[in-house]
Formats: C-alpha cells, structure tokens, sequence
C-alpha cells in the first residue's frame, strides 16, 4: 500500500475569491523540525485499530517531511500543482514568496516509497491492500480559512460530501490548530473529526449502501466497522468505494445480471464487467442502474425477440418488447420470459396453429402442456413443427386423407414421404390437395367411373371431382353420386335392354344404383343380370321355342355367358335358333 500526504498551503486576504498570502522564505531545517514534531504529536500518524499499519517516517529527515519543507521553503510562487506520484511545481519571477491557495482536489501530493499492509479479513469480503490513506497539509496564516478548509476536507474524505453551513460552525472545535515555522503560518489537526465522522451512522449507512448498490448483497457488521476503520486511518470513502467495486462480488453480481435478465454467459474477466466497472467508479452507475441499462439495450431486445421467434415464429411488436424490458428491469428473468412466452395464449395459439396446419386436427390439452413444458425447457418452433408432422397424429392424417378422397390406405413410404413435406412448410391442405389432384386420384377418378358406369371419363369429367375431392368432397360421396347419376342410369336402362330386351322400372333402377354405391361394379352388375332368373327365363324360352325342351346346365351356362361377354338379347337368341338347324 502507498502512503500518500498531500500539503496543502493556503492563506486569505478575507476575500473567499482570492485566497493568497505573502510569506517569507522559511528555513527548510526550521520549517522541517516544525513538521516533524507536529507529526509527532498528532493523532493522525497512520495506525488503525487493528496495528495493521507501520507508521509513515515522520522524522527531520524522512521524505515525506522533507518534501513538504522544501516546497514551504522553495522561493516564488506556486502556480500549478497536480496530484500525482511526481509532484509538479512550477514557480515564477516574483520574490514575494506567494504560495497559492490549494483545494483538495488540487493539492499537492508528496509520496512516500514505504509499503505497508492494509488488508482487513472477513468471511465475506477482504478490503485491499492498495487503499492509500492521505494526510493533507493545510497550511495557512488565516485560521478561519483553515479550520474550514479543514472540516470540508474530512467531510469530503469521509463522507463524499460537503459539510453543510451548520455543520462547519458545529465541528470547528475538533480541528486543532498548530504553528508552523516563523512566518505566522500554522497548520491543522483534523484526525479527531475524521475519526468522529468515521464512526457516525451516517459513514456506517454509506458504507453498507455501497455494497448492496455495487455488490447486491448485504455486508455484515464486522465488515462495515473495518470500513470504518479505515476512514478513521484516513483513507477515503472514494478509496473504500472503489475497492468494493473492483472486487469479486461486484464482478460476479454484473455476470449475475446478465445471465439472470438475459440467459447470457459472461466471465467476470470480459469487457461488460470491466466496463461497468468503470461506469461505477467514474460514471456514478450502481448494479440498480446497470440492470437497467441491460435490460433496456441492444442486446435485450434482440434476445427479447429472439425468444419470440424461436418459440413461436413471431416477431414481436415494439410495444411488447418495451414491456418486457420493463419486466426485465423491474424484477423480471431471462427464465420467466422463457415461461411467459412458452405457456401463455400465444403459445397456446401456435401450438394449435401447427396441429392444425399440420394434421387438420387440434391439440388435445395434454398435448398443449407437452409443447408448453418443451418451449419452456429450450424446444424451438421448428421441433414443434418437425414433431407435429412426424407424430402419431401427422400420420392418422394422412392415412385418413387417403382413405377419404380416393379410397385406398396409404403405405408406409407414402406416409413418411407426406410427413417429411410437412415438416419442410407443407400444410394439412397441400396434404388434402396433393391426394385429392394427385395421379392416382385420377386413376381412381376414372376407375370409379368405369366400375360404376362402364365408361371412360372424360378429363373434363376427371378435373371435376379431382377439384371435388381438394375441395372437401370425400371417396364414398363421390361414388355415390357417379353411382346414382345420368351415366349411371344409362348403363342400368342399357344392360336391362341389352340383356333381356326389357326396360327397368324406376324401382330396379334405382335399386341397382344403390347398390352399385355400396360396392358394387358394372361388371359385378352386368354378370348379376346375365346369370339372373330373368335371363334363365329367356335362355329357356329360346330352347323350348327351338327344341321343345329345356336346355341343359352346361347349355344354360353357355348362354349366360355370352351375355355377360357382351352379346345382345336378339344375338343370344339367334345363336340358340342357329344351333337347332345345324
């Protein structure tokens, strides 16, 4: 640790504004010897409670007295000087001996090369070893001027603030005044008032803000007390301010408020932490309004957005990112916008979304808490829809699509191949499309009409229903109605009289239609009606006209068969009459 004095000369004409003083040379053995034994009896050598602390070399001839004698003793005035590990002296022409007036903040430091150890131990904290108590010289002929140049410094060292008008008057009495030299000068002891103040509530209060601002955490008693300690010993608030942010738990509370807020991983080594740091040494930022700061930047909002999208395939709005971040700043986690976000009406709605879009179906409510529970642990909206399309449901879908718009069951390359075009964008109505107008729906177009009517379609005829089927139409509807249609009826009323040179009544018409919806086909028809009691019938009337006699079972057979081939009532009867003449 370094020990740092700094000398502070003043003198006043009375006027607040122009705080100077002509002193003569002073004899640097005298001016020396009159630090020295000052030193010797103040208070204010550096020791602390604790005997941690050697004290400084305050003899004639340490450094620290000797350079302070020789700035009082150098001739000229003192027009700059700098606080700094070189002291910066510049003097002009004048022989006056004018030394000027020096605030705190400009005073003049004069260091010493001694190292001493300043390290208090406690279960939650170690304060540095590299806090620099400071004892300033604040010498001047006008005592007013130096008792409250005095009391503001220890305020200012103590406490971080200015003494108010009251409290100047009220502590006045603990500076203790003490001559220096010949040349009417004198300088101040303040060591009691910075111990009074050290140990005042207020520096506890301040103390124990400053690690619950810049750590997050409360510092025990013992912890405080030594930090009191230390600004009894003189070293400053600042000094004490600046250890506990630079410490570990400073660092590990700013890694905390990015991992916390925004699920980011971050080492107490990286640029953030440093960077807030300095904001906090320098900027006056606290952990409060660091958390802001995070939650409310870039990075917030694109993590904000990021987890919208991931889950559910949504950017959010401005307004819902502004209310997150609030969220965020104002107690809200990176987890609890995780769970938001994956178990709220929106991701109940995408969820549903994607079965629907997906299978044609809704999510049971287990399944909407399965997905809920996924997103939350980490599951994206391409898993929900890679799932979807591959599940249970996914498949059921496509096997009943089949079933529904061309009457067959899909195989298992079929089904994989429709959840494989799912899971890349396709939806549940491009699944009902591509079966519905796909080629084997047309082949099965026309291959109803030809079971069910015993003609070719037209591909006029095909389109149609290929649109029927995409647009909602079902395989069974659609055989029923070609099955109960004019071509239909045709194909009846044309068998019937083909057959057995008759027409069907209303009643058989539509009889046979209804069949021929159920499952039956042309030929299944054209066969029932060849191999009827109605065609026996006629086959019978033919031999007995030709024969005067019955015709045999295999005769009877033959002639039913050529009207299932095809051949006509007068052609049947022909060829029958044929076979008696030869």
């Amino acid at each position: 640790m370094t020990d740092t004095s700094l000398l502070l000369s003043s003198s006043t004409t009375g006027d607040s504004t122009n705080d100077q003083v002509i002193a003569g040379t002073v004899p640097t053995s005298s001016t020396a010897d009159a630090l020295a034994a000052g030193y010797a009896s103040s208070s204010s050598a550096d020791t602390t409670a604790s005997g941690n602390l050697s004290s400084s070399d305050y003899t004639q001839t340490g450094n620290l007295v000797s350079s302070a004698a020789n700035v009082l003793s150098s001739s000229g005035t003192i027009s700059s000087a700098t606080g700094s590990d070189t002291s910066s002296v510049a003097a002009n022409s004048s022989s006056t001996g004018t030394i000027q007036f020096l605030s705190a903040q400009s005073a003049l430091l004069t260091t010493s090369s001694t190292a001493t150890d300043d390290t208090i131990n406690d279960t939650n904290f170690v304060w540095s070893a590299s806090l620099s108590p400071t004892t300033p010289f604040f010498v001047t002929n006008d005592q007013s001027a130096l008792i409250s140049q005095s009391v503001s410094w220890a305020f200012q060292s103590v406490l971080g603030r200015d003494p108010t008008a009251t409290e100047l008057a009220s502590y006045a009495s603990q500076i203790t005044l003490s001559p220096l030299g010949t040349q009417g000068f004198m300088y101040s002891n303040y060591s009691g008032l910075v111990s009074t103040l050290a140990y005042s509530s207020e520096a506890y209060q301040t103390l124990s803000s400053y690690f619950v601002n810049y750590t997050g955490e409360e510092a025990s008693n013992s912890l405080i007390v030594q930090g009191q300690a230390l600004l009894a010993n003189q070293d400053t608030l600042g000094s004490l301010k600046n250890d506990i942010i630079t410490s570990s738990h400073t660092a590990d509370a700013i890694v905390s408020i990015y991992y916390d807020k925004l699920g980011l991983t971050i080492k107490d080594t990286d640029n953030q932490v440093t960077a807030w740091e300095g904001a906090m040494e320098n900027g006056g930022a606290t952990l409060a309004t660091a958390t802001q700061a995070i939650t409310h930047g870039v990075e917030a909002s694109a993590i904000i957005s990021s987890v919208y999208s991931s889950r559910l395939n949504y950017t959010p709005s401005n307004n819902e990112i502004s209310t997150w971040e609030d969220a965020l700043g104002n107690g809200a986690t990176y987890n609890s916008l995780i769970s938001a976000v994956s178990s709220g009406t929106e991701a109940q709605s995408v969820i549903t979304g994607v079965y629907q879009q997906k299978t044609g179906v809704s999510p049971s409510s287990d399944a909407l808490s399965t997905w809920e529970n996924a997103f939350a642990n980490g599951s994206s909206y391409t898993d929900l829809v890679s799932a979807v399309s591959h599940g249970d449901e996914a498949s059921s879908a496509i096997t009943t699509v089949y079933e529904q718009k061309i009457g067959v069951t899909p195989s298992t390359t079929e089904i994989e191949s429709w959840e494989d075009y799912l899971a890349q964008g396709a939806t549940y109505r491009d699944l009902v499309s591509g079966v519905s107008q796909g080629d084997q729906a047309r082949q099965i177009i026309a291959a109803v009409y030809q079971d069910k009517t015993g003609i070719v379609a037209a591909s006029a005829q095909v389109d149609a229903w290929a649109s029927y089927l995409a647009s909602g139409g079902n395989y069974s509807t659609m055989v029923s109605t070609i099955s109960h249609g004019v071509e239909a009826q045709s194909m009846i009323t044309n068998a019937y009289q083909k057959i057995l040179d008759i027409t069907p009544s209303s009643a058989q018409i539509s009889a046979w239609q209804d069949t021929m919806a159920n499952g039956t086909t042309y030929a299944t028809f054209v066969s029932t009606l060849a191999h009827g009691v109605e065609a026996q019938s006629i086959i019978t009337e033919f031999y007995m006209a030709s024969f005067t006699r019955a015709p045999t079972a295999s005769e009877l057979t033959a002639a039913m068969t050529l009207f299932q081939n095809g051949a006509t009532y007068t052609e049947v009867k022909n060829s029958i009459a044929s076979s008696a003449h030869s």
